[in-house]
């Protein structure tokens, strides 16, 4: 449709369980994967994750732990995105993502620690991948919950649009606010 894309010094992409880009921008070069932001060479002024979904929260986990200011924004009224559960009497139902696993040694290495702390569990039920599949005790809305506990994270709110500058990314919201940062994970 003629939309073009301008790649600078501060973009990460976290798009879901499997690196991939948006329509013309390509990975590569300074469009990195979430598991190359891990391993940065530069480190931003701060870094905005658009999305408060399992990729989103675990990215912006990694890198607040990493010392960067890093803010989530999201539209729905709860972190999590497709990682949702329901409550009907005393029983918990996920739909949308049900079990996980990792594989890449970052977000294994996440699992390692959540699966310690008691936060998630072994799946018990037959999984289509060779890589051990985990859940969530009390249902998955819990593990996005407990990653959003530390972020700042801006709920109900769109982006509308995200534009390229010299020294980063401006990002205008339906609520006719303006956020800015070196970094952005979309």
């Amino acid at each position: 449709n003629g939309t073009q894309y301008t790649a600078r010094k501060a973009v990460v992409l976290a798009t879901g369980s499997y690196a991939r880009s948006l329509p013309g921008l390509e990975i590569g070069g300074r469009v990195i994967t979430s598991d190359q932001a891990l391993q940065l060479e530069w480190i931003p002024n701060k870094v905005i994750v658009l999305g408060s979904g399992m990729a989103g929260m675990a990215a912006a986990s990694s890198l607040q732990r990493e010392g960067l200011n890093v803010l989530v924004i999201d539209k729905g009224s709860v972190p999590g995105g497709r990682v949702a559960s329901r409550k009907i009497g005393p029983a918990i139902f996920d739909h949308g993502l049900q079990h996980f696993h990792a594989e890449t040694s970052p977000f294994a290495a996440s699992l390692a620690e959540w699966q310690s702390g008691g936060l998630i569990a072994p799946w018990s039920a037959p999984s289509t991948t060779s890589f051990p599949s985990f859940r969530v005790p009390g249902g998955m809305r819990l593990l996005t919950r407990h990653l959003a506990r530390n972020l700042t994270v801006r709920q109900s709110c769109r982006a509308l649009t995200v534009t390229p500058g010299r020294s980063g990314w401006r990002i205008t919201l339906d609520d006719g606010t303006e956020e800015t940062a070196g970094g952005l994970v979309v």
